[in-house]
């Protein structure tokens, strides 16, 4: 999950809200795709490191710290 966390993590250094293809991208360069994957997104809302921006088809980071430090420190995809 770590790797995938990082990855969506970088793709908000890049933009402030994602798209669902973003963000869904972004899981998948982090290792969320595929059956070994099936799940990462759904954890990463469950866990509260992303959520849907007001019901609308975007996504909206979780904490900006966590995000930064997940950048930094997590295991590279």
């Amino acid at each position: 999950l770590l790797p995938a966390a990082r990855a969506v993590a970088a793709a908000f250094r890049e933009e402030t809200l994602l798209s669902h293809t973003a963000f869904d991208r972004a899981v998948a360069q982090g290792g969320g795709d595929g059956p070994a994957g099936a799940g990462v997104a759904e954890a990463l809302e469950r866990l509260g490191f992303v959520w849907q921006a007001g019901g609308t088809p975007t996504w909206e980071p979780g904490i900006p710290g966590l995000m930064d430090y997940l950048v930094r420190e997590a295991p590279a995809p």
